[in-house]
């Protein structure tokens, strides 16, 4: 029995995860459209020729290219000799002309909705499944054991 409520308990908590990650949406802008991604909510996925990808969740736009801030990983070597990584934040400037695609990813929040839905239900599903098989047949119910005029309190 503990094996069953287990199952059930992990599928649920499985549910739970995805839902506080939530469903995103990846939206492709066309060239056109490069100077509006200011203005749209999300992050920018910039994929350029040479096949790098940025991730710039505040994307700005100048004249003719975008500009976005990226974390960077620097090694260093310290004073008494240790290598130390040390994070850093860097400022990219990408040309128009060395993007080869630009997709705006935005939280969707009907497909996280869903996903939960659909979640819920195969967590009942399992449960229904797996839980002890009913012992009474007979469809009645068991008699009162105290005597009348007694209450429980």
């Amino acid at each position: 029995m503990p094996r069953r409520r287990g199952a059930g308990l992990a599928c649920a908590a499985a549910m739970a995860l995805l839902a506080l990650q939530g469903c995103s949406t990846l939206v492709r802008l066309a060239p056109a459209e490069y100077t509006d991604a200011p203005n749209r909510k999300g992050t920018a996925m910039i994929h350029t020729r040479d096949g790098r990808v940025y991730e710039l969740p505040d994307v700005a736009v100048d004249s003719s290219r975008f500009v976005g801030r990226v974390d960077v990983m620097r090694n260093i070597v310290t004073r008494d000799g240790h290598l130390d990584a040390v994070e850093d934040v860097e400022t990219v400037r990408i040309p128009f002309s060395d993007v080869v695609r630009v997709e705006m990813r935005r939280a969707n929040l009907l497909g996280t909705v869903a996903a939960l839905g659909v979640g819920v239900g195969l967590v009942y599903m399992l449960a229904k499944a797996l839980g002890p098989a009913s012992t009474d047949t007979t469809g009645t119910t068991p008699p009162n054991p105290l005597p009348t005029g007694w209450h429980r309190r």
